[in-house]
């Protein structure tokens, strides 16, 4: 028969709880530093509730999106810090029940399709293949297309990170209409300095033109020629002949006088064909009549 011995368990033995000063010190410490932790992230979750509130009355000067007040710029860059962009869509979903546009910085009211289907064709780009059908309440979150990509510009700089867990907060938002402007600007003195390198090239070709118009004249003056760059000047003066309306008298002729002018040929009057012919006939006559007289 077995002896009355209990047997040993193989279980280890439950810890039993420090009850030491120093034990009880550090537990203290760690709940402390969680719930820090768990305050933290409420006090950022009122500063984020607080944000959308504001943010939802957005802007306070009724002005362009296009170029927004400095003031609610300002205002809605370090509003926006703490944001996730699932913050950003409650912000833009809160903004949308009050009948405004889902930009933050647009006082116009959202635009509402005329349809009730939920979704619509829209035409777009061929190299996104023509047609694109979006969700009618997509659309219905703006109040055009440019207040969209402005939307969208700002939700990409959000951080994925929950700001309790940050190591430093997120650098400031820079808004789409900004960043435009910026790149105009600097298109704008690009094209000035490529204006003036251009400007600079023709007064260097303007100097040069210069420049070889004095090497003609120069040329011009050692062959003798008169004139600027070698050409003749011909100075064209009016006649001084009758006056206007009067037919000029036709020449006439001396009484008396001969005028043999017209038949000049380069200073010499050729000599008439008839009267030469008539010469030699006179002459030829003269002869035979020498002939026919005999001496009796």
């Amino acid at each position: 028969m077995a002896s009355g011995a209990v047997p040993k368990s193989i279980l280890k033995p439950p810890r039993r709880t420090s009850t030491s000063p120093l034990s009880v010190s550090r537990d203290r410490q760690t709940a402390i530093y969680h719930a820090e932790i768990i305050q933290q992230r409420k006090d950022l979750e009122l500063v984020i509730l607080n944000s959308t509130e504001a943010l939802i009355d957005f802007p306070l000067a009724t002005v362009d999106p296009a170029d927004p007040h400095h003031d609610d710029a300002s205002a809605a860059r370090s509003l926006l810090v703490p944001f996730q962009p699932s913050d950003y869509d409650g912000l833009i979903q809160e903004r949308n029940i009050e009948g405004k546009c889902g930009y933050l910085l647009c006082p116009r009211a959202r635009l509402l399709q005329d349809t009730k289907a939920q979704f619509r064709i829209l035409r777009v780009g061929r190299q996104e293949g023509g047609l694109k059908i979006v969700p009618r309440e997509h659309l219905e979150k703006w109040c055009s297309e440019a207040c969209q990509r402005r939307a969208m510009y700002v939700r990409v700089q959000l951080s994925e990170e929950p700001a309790w867990v940050r190591e430093a907060m997120a650098a400031d938002i820079v808004f789409l209409d900004e960043v435009e402007r910026k790149r105009g600007a600097e298109a704008r003195d690009q094209q000035i300095n490529q204006l003036a390198e251009e400007v600079g090239k023709v007064q260097i070709g303007g100097e040069e033109c210069a420049r070889r118009r004095e090497e003609r004249k120069e040329l011009a003056r050692e062959r003798g020629e008169v004139g600027a760059e070698g050409r003749v000047t011909v100075t064209i003066k009016e006649n001084s002949g009758p006056q206007k309306g009067y037919a000029p008298a036709p020449p006439s002729l001396v009484d008396g006088e001969r005028s043999d002018r017209h038949l000049l040929l380069e200073g010499h009057l050729p000599k008439e064909e008839g009267s030469t012919r008539q010469q030699g006939q006179a002459g030829n006559r003269e002869h035979y009549d020498d002939e026919d007289d005999w001496d009796i």
